[in-house]
């Protein structure tokens, strides 16, 4: 349940629909075992999946939490190949003339066609939920994972209007500001020990450092050349702790001992499910108002109104 990662969204209208609603508006894409023809398939599954609960939503304090679950067939390029390149070989013996570039083409997806229904499949999972003050947060570091959970959500819902998060500071600048200036940092911020550096440019270096103190002279010495820090990993006081992008995603997120103990002595899974789903979500909502607010706070101008909205609730 406890989340490893988080990619921020944020909405820009409220979803006007019950949980009741939303559960049903889930039904039609319920996940299914994927098609022998089929490269790829996505659709919800329940979040907790214990014994004889099915439910697509978990509804609680008006949070609503999501699993999509992706599953694909492994077709490897070297089989593909090799049975392009026998298919080809086969031609040219027989026809004894050369296979061109287009024909050769054709054959590459008959032969993948042909292959499909004798391929293992690979599947993957990752769950989302939608705050009650208008977020749209999932467990994932994947921008294709992420877009796979929107697109299916939003062929769902009809329409689901969400941005990355806009922020006032640019997060770049402020994360080099922080680990280049012996300014004493904002409430409650501790840097980590790792940190990317990147020099401006498509062709710029890049530097990564891990178990190193980044106030070391050596890191000093890349930021002056001009490099500028793209991820940092950053404490927040002793309770939610990762390593953050330019873009406000969080990796590897990690929890104070003290909230995980919270949960610890509660034997039922379904009950320890829910105070784990509550327990997170509490915390999670504290940490992104802090996270925004390191960087002076969103700009709600950039979302088109006047400010960012509320999800609804049910």
């Amino acid at each position: 349940m406890w989340f490893k990662n988080l990619r921020l969204y944020r909405l820009t209208k409220p979803i006007e629909l019950s949980d009741e609603a939303f559960a049903a508006a889930l039904e039609e894409t319920r996940s299914a075992p994927i098609g022998s023809l089929e490269t790829a398939r996505v659709g919800w599954v329940a979040p907790y999946d214990g014994e004889s609960h099915g439910h697509l939503l978990y509804a609680a304090g008006g949070y609503r939490l999501l699993r999509l679950k992706r599953e694909e067939k492994i077709l490897p390029g070297g089989v593909v190949r090799e049975f392009l390149d026998d298919k080809v070989a086969q031609i040219e013996e027989e026809q004894g003339r050369k296979v061109g570039r287009k024909e050769k083409a054709e054959m590459k997806d008959q032969v993948i066609f042909e292959l499909l229904p004798r391929a293992f499949s690979r599947a993957a999972s990752c769950m989302g939920y939608l705050t009650p003050d208008g977020w749209l947060v999932i467990n994932t570091t994947s921008n294709k994972m992420a877009e796979e959970f929107i697109s299916l959500l939003r062929q769902c819902l009809g329409s689901l209007p969400v941005v990355p998060p806009q922020l006032k500071a640019p997060v770049v600048s402020r994360m080099t500001q922080w680990v280049a200036s012996d300014e004493p940092l904002p409430e409650g911020l501790y840097l980590g020990n790792e940190c990317e550096l990147r020099e401006p440019g498509e062709e710029g270096g890049v530097v990564r450092c891990r178990r190193q103190e980044l106030t070391a002279d050596e890191v000093r010495a890349h930021l002056e050349a001009g490099k500028e820090v793209v991820k940092l990993a950053i404490d927040w006081g002793e309770r939610v702790s990762g390593l953050i992008d330019e873009t406000l995603c969080v990796r590897r997120l990690g929890f104070g001992d003290d909230l995980l103990e919270e949960s610890d002595p509660i034997d039922d899974d379904l009950a320890r499910f829910d105070a784990d789903f509550v327990l997170m979500t509490r915390e999670l909502t504290a940490f992104v108002a802090w996270l925004c607010e390191l960087f002076d706070g969103e700009n709600s101008d950039a979302y088109g109104l006047g400010s960012p909205t509320a999800a609804g609730g049910g």
